[in-house]
């Protein structure tokens, strides 16, 4: 959706795929999370293709006031949604925990969760997630957060996250006692494709290279 036009681009809101590409031309890549009594279980669909990472169009921006304005000059995407496989429910007092294990430096997660039962897209806080690789406790509902990277320096970029069931206020996993965990967990990987921005130095020295071809094709010699 649009907000606003102007001759050098439009004020935008924040696709799925990225850029202004829609749901329609990307779909959702559900990592649907199950539980069997006894542990965790995470599949991811295969059937959507790794999700892109992209920018806006030069001339289109966020609007500054919005929450999702801190995707503004990322590359981003929020394909990839955390979501029940069916339907089940935790043991009493406990909760889906979603811990960071590792991911590619500079790629950053938002918080798009619903605050409410209701879907508008305002209520959706984006702020940033596992940035000390804190644990974040999921709703139990479709949950698709941002992935974002500012200027893109290589084309894979992926991030690993053990789920498991903790304490839904404190967040401490259960254990037995020999501090074993009572539940199973599971380990995933969201992966994205990047288009890698050029270094500032790697672009000057492409447009000399490409000058000096256009001189020399003209025939000018020394």
């Amino acid at each position: 959706m649009t907000l606003a036009t102007c001759a050098s681009g439009a004020t935008v809101m924040p696709q799925m795929g990225g850029a202004q590409v829609t749901m329609m031309e990307a779909g959702m890549k559900h990592a649907n999370i199950d539980f069997d009594g006894a542990m965790l279980s995470v599949h991811i669909d295969d059937s959507v293709a790794t999700p892109a990472l992209r920018e806006l169009a030069q001339g289109d921006s966020f609007d500054p006031t919005a929450a999702w304005s801190v995707l503004e000059g990322s590359a981003y995407n929020f394909q990839y949604g955390w979501n029940p496989g069916s339907i089940w429910s935790p043991p009493a007092g406990l909760a889906v925990a979603i811990e960071p294990v590792s991911a590619t430096p500079g790629l950053m997660v938002y918080d798009r969760s619903w605050v409410t039962s209701g879907m508008s897209f305002d209520e959706m806080s984006y702020d940033p997630i596992f940035t000390n690789g804190e644990p974040w406790m999921w709703s139990g509902r479709m949950t698709h957060n941002a992935y974002a990277v500012v200027n893109p320096t290589q084309v894979d970029y992926e991030a690993t996250y053990r789920v498991y069931l903790a304490d839904a206020v404190t967040g401490v996993e259960p254990t037995d006692s020999l501090g074993a965990p009572l539940y199973g967990s599971a380990m995933t990987t969201f992966r994205f494709v990047a288009t890698p921005v050029p270094e500032p130095a790697s672009a000057l020295l492409g447009l000399i290279a490409l000058a000096a071809a256009t001189f020399y094709s003209g025939g000018h010699r020394a």
